[in-house]
């Protein structure tokens, strides 16, 4: 029963070989094909720059809105009981509205981001397909932190497909 058992894994894994043998696999870092691009690093470095300009106008936002508070915490005891309410809903709207600022910033970062890399996304997904197709490759993966835990560094397409960008 036990050479049976062998002669059948045998058969099915010689069998199946000659199907594994055309399976061809790659893989892109996208991340880094696009910032291994002259387009990526110039959209890298202008993204850079914007984010820095809202950080300083946040910053400095966020730095009224602290002295509001210190003024806030001294004054509070010598202020009748509407003073305080009127007061302390000032600071909370305040409050609310920085809030309100700081996410909408952090959406329109992103919706910029995308605009950046789109048109260059679009051209190296054309050139990955080109690649795919031209060099007989079954699939082509994403490399990504929580995709692809391991692959051969040998099956790495990303400086092919960065060189093909140029």
């Amino acid at each position: 029963m036990k050479r049976f058992a062998l002669a059948l894994a045998a058969v099915v894994l010689l069998a199946a070989s000659p199907l594994f043998a055309q399976v061809k696999i790659g893989y892109v870092d996208m991340e880094k094909a696009i910032l291994g691009t002259a387009d990526g690093k110039a959209a890298k470095d202008k993204l850079e720059k914007d984010v820095a300009k809202r950080e300083a106008e946040f910053k400095e936002q966020l730095k009224k809105f602290q002295e509001m508070e210190e003024q806030l915490s001294k004054q509070v005891q010598l202020m009748s009981e509407d003073m305080k309410r009127q007061k302390l809903q000032e600071y909370q709207q305040k409050g609310m509205e920085l809030q309100s600022k700081y996410q909408e910033h952090q959406k329109s970062l992103l919706e910029n981001q995308e605009k950046a890399f789109a048109p260059i996304l679009e051209k190296l997904r054309g050139i990955i397909q080109e690649i795919g197709l031209q060099e007989g490759y079954t699939i082509i993966l994403e490399k990504r932190q929580d995709g692809v835990l391991y692959a051969m560094p040998q099956l790495d397409l990303t400086a092919k497909i960065v060189s093909k960008y140029k």
